[in-house]
């Protein structure tokens, strides 16, 4: 009779077990969403323009992240109570730079949605984030568990990967493998479990059975695609100190102030920045991308130009730094923003070349200033050359020296002498692609001395013709540029230079630099 009874009654437990099983699952389905992040279309046309400069630039990893956030997508939350209100916690990455964000409960005969929640807390190291919901909204929450895991611990994961595109609900079973996964650069060790995760499962809960249900004792938000089962949780420990940071009404996440620097400027604009960046701060963008945060990395050269009051017009116009490659490579006309500013710059001319040739040879700086202007100084060597004696039927000779000929010799030696010039003038910089072509004149006024006894004089003139600039690296170009050079030269006193008071020069102008 006692077989007979249990075996009636192990059908029936096996019954009621599925009972509760089911209803367990049901109730599951009431507290774990589809989070879905609103971005708006210009912030994310900018973003994506941010992401192929960073390609341009050699930053791949930074470029994808950024184009993930410009693409949104959706993952899971589930819904928690604090202080007899309910959130829904989630991954940072999963609401990304939305705005406001819309969720989605999945019952099984409907779908309940709830639109235009606010992110109250944000945390992109931790990966968290926290929804405020609104009073009715109707749905359940899950109890956050004290329970102590082990290594062999069975859990559930629960979410909405997708299939299809399309977010699909999702138990997964399995064990805890290592209860204190460390991870360098990390503040935390995260738990790791085989319980199915996948794309869309972000933001979903770790859970572990108990006698009323389900509790969470982690937030799934990392699967590892090199080894089999590797799924990555954030311990409810790290949950719990985000809801005691979490509260405020009018709170601003970290990850939108990141968005605000950058999406307020073009990305021309972040280039100019970018080009004025110390290292220090290009090598705090690096570590920062390194380790994935890719929005921050962006953001720490706006917040370092802020900071330091670097100028507005840096920020006001588009760039076209020929070093820089964020410029449109295909770009071709006029340059209404060149941005280099100075110079060091070697001067030469040479001229006279039918009396064989002088010529002046010089250092100088030049300086840009609103965009279509030039000044300058330079510090020369002046040679003059003399022809001392010449027979008629004579060849020249072009350098100086004597020569013996048929019909006799010359001879011819150089006066030389220091000169210093200034010069203002004007310039119009065409882009070429990532190249400028800066046709110029310079008219210029300088003083010096010269002779067999050491003439003083004075002179003016000008200076015109191409400069062509093109890149050398990240913050400076070369330049190189041919013209033509004219100069009125005047002897002081009763003086003169190879027999002249008054005399003129034409010839060929040469300057060479390295621009910054």
């Amino acid at each position: 009779m006692k077989g007979r009874l249990l075996f009636l009654f192990l059908p029936v437990f096996f019954i009621m077990g599925i009972s509760s099983q089911s209803r367990a699952q049901s109730n599951l389905r009431q507290s774990v969403c589809v989070v879905r992040a609103n971005i708006e279309s210009s912030t994310a046309s900018n973003l994506m323009s941010y992401s192929l400069w960073l390609s341009r630039n050699g930053e791949r990893d930074a470029s994808r992240g950024i184009a993930s956030l410009a693409k949104g997508g959706f993952g899971s939350g589930v819904v928690i109570e604090k202080g007899g209100k309910l959130y829904v916690l989630t991954n940072s990455h999963v609401v990304g730079i939305g705005e406001t964000v819309d969720l989605e409960f999945e019952n099984v005969s409907e779908t309940k949605e709830i639109s235009g929640l606010s992110v109250v807390y944000q945390d992109d190291k931790a990966d968290l984030a926290l929804l405020k919901l609104p009073d009715d909204s109707g749905v359940a929450p899950i109890v956050l568990s004290d329970k102590a895991l082990n290594d062999g611990d069975e859990v559930w994961s629960a979410g909405f990967p997708g299939l299809s595109g399309n977010p699909s609900w999702q138990v997964g079973q399995g064990i805890v493998s290592n209860v204190s996964l460390r991870i360098p650069n990390n503040d935390f060790a995260y738990i790791q479990h085989t319980a199915q995760v996948d794309r869309g499962s972000s933001g979903g809960p770790l859970l572990v059975k108990t006698s009323g249900g389900y509790e969470v004792v982690g937030l799934n938000t990392l699967k590892v695609f090199e080894r089999e089962a590797v799924n990555l949780s954030i311990p409810v420990f790290i949950m719990k100190q985000a809801l005691e940071k979490s509260g405020a009404d009018d709170y601003v996440s970290p990850v939108q102030s990141h968005l605000l620097a950058i999406d307020t400027l073009d990305v021309n604009d972040y280039g100019r920045l970018y080009d004025r960046m110390p290292d220090s701060v290009l090598c705090h963008q690096k570590e920062l991308f390194e380790q994935g945060y890719y929005l921050e990395g962006m953001a720490v050269v706006v917040n370092y130009a802020a900071e330091n009051n670097l100028p507005k017009k840096y920020t006001k116009r588009p760039s076209s730094r020929v070093t820089s490659t964020n410029r449109d490579r295909d770009y071709i006309g006029l340059d209404r923003d060149l941005d280099f500013t100075h110079s060091p710059i070697i001067d030469a001319s040479v001229w006279d070349f039918k009396d064989g040739g002088s010529f002046e040879l010089g250092l100088g700086y030049e300086f840009g200033i609103l965009n279509y202007m030039t000044t300058g100084f330079s510090l020369s060597v002046v040679a003059f050359r003399k022809i001392e004696e010449e027979e008629a039927g004579s060849s020249e000779w072009p350098w100086g020296g004597q020569v013996e000929i048929d019909d006799g010799y010359r001879e011819s030696k150089f006066h030389v002498g220091p000169q210093f010039q200034v010069f203002l003038g004007g310039q119009v910089p065409i882009a070429l692609r990532r190249v400028e072509l800066i046709p110029y004149i310079t008219p210029d006024l300088g003083f010096g001395a010269a002779g067999e006894s050491v003439e003083n004089f004075m002179f003016y003139g000008m200076k015109t013709g191409v400069k062509l600039c093109f890149p050398a690296d990240r913050k400076a170009m070369f330049m190189f540029g041919l013209g033509y050079s004219f100069q009125h030269y005047k002897v002081f006193g009763y003086g003169d230079i190879n027999g002249k008071q008054k005399f003129n020069t034409n010839g060929l102008s040469l300057r060479i630099g390295v621009v910054f």
